[in-house]
């Protein structure tokens, strides 16, 4: 059976693949999004229109996640609209951490 697992953290026990990066008690939301690779933002780019609507505001936006580092490239992740607003990793996960 295939893992599937291209990067991920976990506490306790390895999982049955032992891949993944361990991360010790108590770490926070943000210390386990960067030991499984997911510290990454994502951005909206305007795709601007053609045409008769070419004078018109931009109604689609290209979705891309931006690199971590130097060695790593942009990934188009899709097409969405300017109604769309992006939510983060770090911003979906900040509810685990404890109020400070």
């Amino acid at each position: 059976m295939p893992d599937n697992v291209g990067s991920m953290a976990y506490y306790g026990d390895p999982p049955w693949h032992g891949l993944g990066v361990r991360v010790p008690a108590r770490a926070t939301a943000k210390e386990m999004i960067c030991a499984a690779g997911l510290d990454w933002q994502v951005r909206m780019t305007p795709i601007p229109n053609v045409g008769a609507r070419a004078k018109m505001n931009p109604q689609r936006c290209h979705l891309t996640r931006m690199p971590r580092n130097t060695s790593e490239s942009e990934i188009p992740l899709g097409v969405v609209s300017t109604r769309y607003r992006p939510l983060q990793n770090c911003e979906a996960f900040d509810f685990f951490d404890p109020s400070r």
